[in-house]
């Protein structure tokens, strides 16, 4: 009961956030030109942002697996799924909560649980590589000195995050083999050592260029989101402007402050935008419809994935045994499907 309260509380504040930056960028832009902009606004192009939006999922799935390892508990179909749902929720469930279903949901088909949180935390890895690359391409087109900083700033952050993710991966098989120990310092070393599997496939060039491919061009169909509703706007903006708006807008949502984080994502945008020359009432309704572009899509996309996964409160709910993570291996066999339970 207390926990539930507390998640309520939590929800409220966070809902009463949004509402209070929302209404103070209603009172920053102006209004009437944000209104003639939702009016103008041109549906068949917010639905080719909506389609893109989702197919850039489809290659974040494909990256996913890449990470994983190509196995049998790992489709591609699977992964995509249960990616979408877990983007769903982290629209809908406070404080990104969407990302610990992606590691309850594969616990429950066979893979260990803290290789898939190795795995969640690679993509981020490989999320600010990609970032480094957009801000270099925008700083090549004119979008500013302050843009090359920042480029160089991720870059730097990836590089030393990437060194220290091969080190821990080559130590983590060592760390990881054998029966659980007992003592709390060598078990969470232990448990450390099965979360290092997540980035074994960063140790490999071939899997390592493969996932960073994926990363690039699933990066790319998300940036069509932000142009195709620019063209629904019909607002005219440097593609140099584009790419510095799709790294601020999805750092910014890296920070769950609010649901879906919605308020300091109109914020930026329309921040950004409007240093490009952008009216502000403009950059406001190009916030509010790309962020309704991104969000909608992936919401709806979650509740197909629950049906056609048939993914229930057990495969979200459920905590493994100690006695099943005695496996060298980090992915896990139906064999102990019998010894799984639901959190009471």
């Amino acid at each position: 009961m207390r926990s539930r309260r507390r998640f309520i509380t939590i929800w409220a504040l966070q809902l009463a956030l949004s509402a209070g930056l929302l209404a103070a960028l209603w009172l920053l832009v102006d209004s009437s030109e944000f209104a003639d902009s939702i009016r103008r606004a041109d549906p068949g192009w917010l639905l080719a942002g909506a389609a893109a939006n989702l197919f850039s999922d489809v290659l974040r799935a494909a990256r996913w697996r890449t990470l994983l390892g190509k196995t049998e508990h790992a489709g591609l179909g699977t992964l995509t799924g249960i990616l979408f749902l877990s983007l769903g929720l982290n629209a809908a469930v406070p404080l990104r909560a969407g990302d610990l279903a992606r590691v309850q949901v594969l616990g429950r088909r066979g893979i260990r649980r803290m290789t898939v949180l190795g795995t969640i935390a690679a993509e981020r890895l490989l999320d600010l590589a990609t970032f480094a690359f957009i801000l270099a391409a925008a700083t090549l087109l004119d979008a500013g000195k302050a843009v090359a900083w920042a480029a160089l700033a991720y870059a730097l952050a990836m590089a030393v995050l990437f060194v220290a993710a091969v080190a821990v991966a080559r130590r983590g098989t060592r760390w990881a083999a054998g029966e659980p120990p007992r003592g709390l310092r060598a078990r969470a070393k232990w448990q450390l050592g099965w979360f290092a599997h997540g980035f074994r496939a960063l140790e490999r060039p071939r899997a390592a260029a493969e996932a960073l491919f994926f990363s690039l061009t699933s990066w790319t169909s998300e940036a069509l989101v932000y142009v195709a509703v620019l063209e629904a706007l019909d607002i005219d903006a440097s593609v140099g402007a584009v790419l510095v708006v799709v790294v601020v807008a999805n750092t910014v949502v890296g920070i769950p402050l609010t649901q879906a984080s919605i308020g300091p994502y109109e914020l930026s945008v329309t921040a950004v935008l409007a240093q490009y020359g952008v009216g502000a009432g403009a950059a406001a309704a190009f916030a509010v419809l790309v962020h309704a572009a991104l969000v909608v899509p992936i919401v709806a996309a979650a509740l197909v994935s629950l049906w056609a996964l048939r993914i229930g409160p057990r495969d979200l709910l459920y905590l493994r045994p100690n006695g099943q993570d005695s496996s060298v291996s980090p992915f896990g066999t139906d064999a102990h499907a019998h010894d799984r339970r639901l959190v009471r």
